[in-house]
C-alpha cells in the first residue's frame, strides 16, 4: 500500500550518498589543484606569497568541512568558496 506521504522510487536515481562521495572526491580534487596554484603564484608573486598562508588555511578549512559532512547543501557551498578563491588568485596572476 503507498500512502499519500511516500516517495516513489525512480529506477534512474543515484542514492545520496553516492552522490555525497562523488562531490566530495570532486571538491578533493579541486582543493589540490587550488592549492598548487597558490604555491605557484607565491613562487611568482610577492604580493601573492603574503596571501599564501590565507589560502592554505581556507583550502584546508574547505576539505575538513568537506570531509566531515553529508549535507549538499553544504558542499555546494564549499564549492562557491573554492570559486571564491580562484577568483581571488587570478587576480594575482601575471
Amino acid at each position: 500500500m503507498v500512502d499519500e506521504y511516500s516517495i516513489p522510487e525512480a529506477d534512474d536515481a543515484v542514492p545520496l550518498e553516492t552522490t555525497v562521495k562523488q562531490v566530495r572526491k570532486q571538491l578533493g580534487s579541486r582543493c589540490s589543484m587550488l592549492l598548487d596554484k597558490a604555491k605557484e603564484l607565491s613562487l611568482e608573486n610577492q604580493k601573492a606569497n603574503l596571501k599564501f598562508k590565507s589560502w592554505e588555511g581556507q583550502i584546508d578549512n574547505v576539505r575538513q568541512t568537506v570531509m566531515s559532512t553529508h549535507s549538499l547543501d553544504t558542499l555546494r557551498e564549499m564549492n562557491r568558496e573554492c570559486e571564491y578563491l580562484l577568483i581571488e588568485m587570478k587576480k594575482f596572476e601575471k
